[in-house]
C-alpha cells in the first residue's frame, strides 16, 4: 500500500548531513593526527573522495587496523581545510585564520622541495608582503595537497580560487616584486612540471599584462627574476613564441575563422 503524501518522510538533505559530520566525533572511526591536532574522521566519507585515505584504510597498512593516520609532517591548518573540503565540497579561509598578520619565527623559513612532487606547506617569510600574497600561496598549497592526497574536488576548488586571486592582484600596473616572487616559488615549488593547473593560470595571466610586467625602468619580469625561476621562464618563453606564431598566422590568413 502506497504511503500518502502526508505520511511520506521527506528525503534528508544528504549534503547537510555529511557536512554536519565535519570534525564531529559522532560515529567517527578514523583519527587523523597532525602534530598537536587530532581530527575525527569517517572512513566512508574521506575514503570515497581521497585516493590517499582509501589506500591507507583498504590496504595492508597499520592505519587500516588502528584507525589512526599520522600526518605530522604536514601543516595542521591545511589538513583541517582539506578535511573541510572532503565533507562539504568546499573550503573557507580568512587572512586572520591563516595567522599571516604576525611576524614569523626564525624557524619558519620556507623549506625547499627535494623533488617536483614534494608538498611545501605555506609558511610566511615576509612580514611586509600583501595579504593577497598569502591568499595566493595558501590556495597553491591547497592545490598541492589535493594532488598528493588525491582529492579531485579540492583540486578544482583550489585552482579556481588561486586563479581569482592571482588575476586580481598580479595583473595590475604596480606589482610588489617580492610578493610576486613568493607566489612563483609556491606554485613552481609545490607542483610537478606536468601539472599545468596553477602554472597555466600564472602564465595566462602574465601574458595578458606582459607589457607592464616586462616593460618600464624597473620591470618585475626582469632577467634576474627569470633566472631565479627557470621553469617559469621556459613557460613564459613558450607562451610568447606561441603568441607570435598565432599573430603571424592571423596576418597571413586574415580571413580564417
Amino acid at each position: 500500500m502506497a504511503l500518502s503524501k502526508k505520511s511520506r518522510c521527506k528525503s534528508p538533505d544528504i549534503h547537510n548531513l555529511v557536512s554536519s559530520l565535519y570534525l564531529n566525533p559522532r560515529y567517527s572511526d578514523l583519527t587523523i593526527i597532525c602534530q598537536e591536532d587530532q581530527f575525527p574522521a569517517h572512513r566512508n566519507i574521506v575514503c570515497l573522495r581521497s585516493t590517499y585515505f582509501a589506500r591507507m584504510c583498504d590496504g595492508a597498512f597499520a592505519e587500516a587496523a588502528s584507525g589512526i593516520v599520522q600526518l605530522d609532517e604536514y601543516d595542521p591548518l591545511l589538513i583541517r581545510k582539506m578535511l573541510e573540503c572532503l565533507y562539504t565540497g568546499d573550503y573557507t579561509y580568512s587572512i586572520r585564520d591563516l595567522g599571516y598578520d604576525r611576524s614569523p619565527s626564525p624557524e619558519e623559513a620556507t623549506p625547499t622541495p627535494t623533488s617536483d612532487t614534494e608538498i611545501v606547506p605555506v609558511v610566511p617569510n615576509d612580514n611586509a608582503s600583501k595579504a593577497s600574497n598569502y591568499s595566493a600561496r595558501f590556495h597553491a598549497s591547497m592545490y598541492a595537497y589535493a594532488d598528493y592526497f588525491g582529492i579531485d574536488v579540492l583540486r578544482t576548488r583550489a585552482k579556481r580560487y588561486f586563479g581569482i586571486v592571482f588575476m586580481k592582484d598580479y595583473s595590475a600596473d604596480a606589482v610588489n616584486r617580492e610578493s610576486f616572487a613568493a607566489v612563483l616559488e609556491e606554485v613552481y615549488g609545490t607542483t610537478p612540471a606536468h601539472d599545468r593547473g596553477l602554472r597555466g593560470s600564472v602564465v595566462d595571466t602574465i601574458m595578458k599584462d606582459i607589457s607592464n610586467l616586462r616593460g618600464g625602468s624597473s620591470p618585475v619580469l626582469d632577467d634576474a627574476m627569470l633566472r631565479r625561476f627557470p621553469e617559469f621562464a621556459m613557460d613564459v618563453c613558450s607562451a610568447s613564441l606561441d603568441s607570435l606564431v598565432n599573430l603571424k598566422e592571423k596576418a597571413q590568413w586574415p580571413n580564417w575563422a
